[in-house]
C-alpha cells in the first residue's frame, strides 16, 4: 500500500498544506474574537484543540522532508536513528485521514493498520540489517502485551516523556481512534505499554511477521 498523500502532485500537496494553515488561522481568529466577546478563557481550548489536531498534517510531512522522521509504511514511522536508538511511531491522524479506506468496516480498518505496521517492521529490519544491535523503543495503547511479545518486543514501563506526549496529543488520538472504529472511541491511554527490542531480536521473528502479513493480505483488505 502506498501513502495516498505522496501520490499527489507537488502542487496538490502544497494546496493541501495551505488549506490546513488557513483552517488553523480561522480557528485562531474565531477563538480570539470569541474570547474577547465572552471575556472567557474557554475559547483557548478551541485553539489548543485545533492546533493539536491539525498540527500533525503539517509536522509529519515536514518531519519526513527534513529527515527527522523516516516512513517505513503508510502507518509506521520512526525517528531518525541517534546513538543506535530509534523511537517507533504508529500511524498519525494525518496517516489515518489519507490511508483508512472509507468503505471498510471497523474490523477491516484495524487489519489495514496492523498490516501496514507489520510491513513497516519488515522494511525496518531490512533497512537496518547491518546494525543488529540498534535499539527500538516505543509506547503503544493499540498493541496488547501478548501481540507485542509475539512480534519480538519486550514489555517495559512506558517512558515518562512518551506517556506525557500521549496525554498532550489526546485530542488527535481521540479523532484517529474514532476514525479507526467508525464511532466515537476514547483511546485507552491507561492501557498503554512501553515496548523495546533491537534489530537482531526482530530478525528472529521475521518469518512469523511475514506469515502474519500473508495471512492479512489473504483477508482481502
Amino acid at each position: 500500500m502506498k501513502h495516498p498523500y505522496y501520490q499527489l502532485s507537488l502542487q496538490a500537496r502544497k494546496r493541501f498544506q495551505w488549506k490546513v494553515i488557513l483552517i488553523l488561522f480561522g480557528i485562531l481568529v474565531f477563538s480570539g474574537l470569541l474570547a474577547y466577546v465572552t471575556k472567557s478563557i474557554l475559547p483557548l481550548f478551541l485553539i489548543f484543540a485545533g492546533l493539536s489536531t491539525l498540527a500533525t498534517f503539517i509536522d509529519v510531512p515536514q518531519g519526513i522532508e527534513k529527515g527527522n522522521l523516516v516512513r517505513y509504511s503508510p502507518m509506521f514511522l520512526t525517528s531518525v536513528e541517534r546513538k543506535q536508538k530509534i523511537q517507533l511511531h504508529g500511524g498519525t491522524l494525518f496517516d489515518y485521514y489519507f490511508c483508512l479506506p472509507k468503505y471498510k468496516s471497523a474490523s477491516e480498518r484495524k487489519k489495514v493498520v496492523l498490516l501496514a505496521y507489520l510491513e513497516g517492521l519488515l522494511h525496518l529490519i531490512e533497512a537496518k540489517k547491518e546494525s543488529p544491535e540498534t535499539s527500538l523503543l516505543g509506547t503503544t495503547y493499540i498493541l496488547n502485551e501478548r501481540t507485542a511479545t509475539k512480534l519480538g518486543f519486550t514489555i517495559i514501563p512506558p517512558q515518562i516523556g512518551q506517556k506525557l506526549l500521549l496525554i498532550l496529543n489526546y485530542i488527535p488520538l481521540l479523532v484517529a481512534n474514532s476514525m479507526l472504529h467508525k464511532k466515537l472511541s476514547l483511546p485507552k491511554l491507561s492501557k498503554s505499554i512501553g515496548i523495546e527490542t533491537n534489530i537482531a531480536k526482530l530478525q528472529q521473528q521475521k518469518k512469523r511477521i511475514e506469515a502474519l502479513v500473508v495471512k492479512l493480505k489473504k483477508a482481502d483488505l
